[in-house]
Order: structure tokens, then C-alpha cells, then sequence
């Protein structure tokens, strides 16, 4: 397993490069994880959606006790919501599907078709006529 890590305490998400997880999972044909070192939980919901399976986040009882991490430390409510989004991601990613699933037909046929230019409806022609 490796962590893709930016080692800035606390690191920006402009300087986490979280395309760089992909590229490490292909190059390496491992696991491949985040340690993050961000405030809040944005670059870790982002790195699940872009397929790491392990999260390292520092965590604090309070971030009032100080400590040279507390500033980007999670508390325990914001763990929780760490662990509620990244799942949240996880189950979104699902799985390839170009065709309305039967969740979507119960909605009713006019919301799914909506959404795909399927071979009933005619892509749009996005070419400006001069």
C-alpha cells in the first residue's frame, strides 16, 4: 500500500494534486491511500471518488489543547462526518450504467429520458450556425 502524502503542515488542497492517485494505483498496482494533511474532509471525500481505500487524517479530542497539528487535526464530530462522506463517495461511484435502472423507472420515464440523448431523442447540435 502507498499514501500519497503532501508534506505541508497544513497542506492546501491546490498543492494535494489528488490526480496523482490513479497514476499511482496503475504505476504501482497497489492500494493506494491518502494522508491528509488538509483542513476538513474535502481532499479526503475526493481522493475515495478518485479510488484511494484508506484515509490517514490526524485526529484531536479538542483542537483548543493545542499541539504543532491541532490546526488541521479532526475533532471527533468531524471524524464522524469523515466517515459518513467517504462512504457516501465510495457508494456513489457505483458502477458504469448508460441505460435507466429500474430505480429510475419507477420515478417515471420523462426524468430519466431528460437526462440521456438516447436513440429516441436526437443529440443537440452544439455548433453555433453563422
Amino acid at each position: 500500500m502507498l499514501l500519497k502524502c503532501t508534506s505541508t503542515y497544513p497542506a492546501s488542497p491546490a498543492n494535494t494534486n489528488l490526480r496523482t492517485i490513479p497514476v499511482l494505483a496503475e504505476t504501482f498496482g497497489c492500494p493506494i491511500g491518502l494522508s491528509d494533511h488538509t483542513m476538513g474532509v474535502g481532499a479526503s471525500v475526493a481522493a475515495v471518488a478518485l479510488g484511494a481505500c484508506v484515509i490517514e487524517k490526524h485526529f484531536t479530542l479538542s483542537r483548543a489543547e493545542g499541539g504543532v497539528d491541532s490546526a488541521f487535526s479532526l475533532e471527533p464530530h468531524e471524524l464522524k462526518m469523515l466517515v459518513e462522506e467517504t462512504e457516501r463517495a465510495h457508494q456513489a461511484l457505483g458502477t458504469v450504467q448508460l441505460c435507466i435502472q429500474a430505480g429510475e423507472e419507477k420515478a417515471g420515464s420523462t426524468s430519466a429520458a431528460s437526462t440521456w440523448p438516447g436513440p429516441s431523442r436526437p443529440a443537440r447540435n452544439s455548433q453555433r450556425k453563422t
